[in-house]
């Protein structure tokens, strides 16, 4: 269970702290 949901939930949390950030 970590591993494909883990990145992929990174990856929507990294698009959304760069446009907050």
């Amino acid at each position: 269970m970590t591993g494909r949901g883990r990145i992929r939930a990174w990856a929507l949390f990294g698009r959304r702290s760069q446009v907050v950030k």
